[in-house]
């Protein structure tokens, strides 16, 4: 069953350290492993043959707007997006602090979902983003996000734009011109 998603307009604020929100994991399926980033091995968890241990990320943050709070967790992809949208560059020794103020004055638009219920020991949030994003793809609040908002009229639910598929990629005319 493939968990719905709810697109979100509001701020963010990453909480924890810098140095202890990264992991080593499999460059293919983005399994933790043990060992130094940069080598190559076989992934257990996938079967890649050659597979290289890379350095990812993983934040519990917080989402919010005027009407209500939600924990969710962030990892790589959209970690790297939010240093971009407010010019910083990703640095484990930087100061949270900082990045969250510069945070605070952008808003976003985040694809949240229920998490699968995966636990790394760590991070065992009922929400996770699946896409950060400054345009906005039919945003709502972030009480929709929840399911059980306090106050059902500061929400409208819409179901997020199509993406498209591989196969769907075979359908499309070529270019003429």
């Amino acid at each position: 069953m493939k968990l719905p998603i709810v697109w979100v307009c509001g701020k963010i604020s990453l909480a924890g350290t810098s140095a202890d929100n990264f992991y080593i994991g499999c460059d293919y399926c983005n399994r933790k492993v043990y060992g130094a980033d940069g080598i190559s091995f076989e992934c257990l968890f996938c079967g890649q043959k050659q597979g290289t241990t890379v350095k990812r990320f993983i934040y519990n943050a917080s989402l919010y707007d005027s009407s209500a709070c939600i924990v969710v967790t962030v990892f790589t992809s959209d970690i790297l997006r939010l240093f971009k949208f407010v010019g910083m560059d990703l640095d484990l020794a930087m100061d949270l602090e900082i990045l969250n103020t510069k945070l605070h004055s952008v808003i976003i638009i985040a694809g949240v979902k229920r998490s699968k219920g995966t636990d790394d020991g760590l991070h065992k949030n009922p929400y996770s983003i699946v896409l950060v994003s400054e345009e906005n793809p039919s945003a709502q609040s972030v009480a929709a996000a929840d399911g059980n908002p306090s106050d059902p009229e500061a929400y409208t639910v819409v179901v997020p734009k199509r993406k498209l598929t591989f196969k769907s990629l075979n359908n499309i005319p070529p270019l003429t011109g």
